[in-house]
């Protein structure tokens, strides 16, 4: 927050994070958790079940470089 935004899916102050007037954090994180998983779970498990073969777990590097 410190830019002075932020995304819809983390907004703290919201009043369904309460609880008796206090921030309640494991609503906020189970809420974010949800949300997340809504926005980016796979329309269906065989969209990925190539991706859950054993063989390939360990097969996987991703290097990312950029410059600032």
């Amino acid at each position: 927050m410190s830019l002075g935004y932020s995304y819809p899916e983390l907004q703290p102050w919201l009043d369904k994070y309460e609880t008796d007037g206090q921030f309640d954090g494991a609503k906020y994180t189970k809420d974010i958790r949800n949300q997340i998983r809504n926005l980016y779970r796979p329309l269906s498990l065989s969209a990925v079940s190539r991706w859950l073969d054993e063989s390939l777990k360990s097969d996987i590097i991703v290097n990312i470089t950029f410059n600032r």
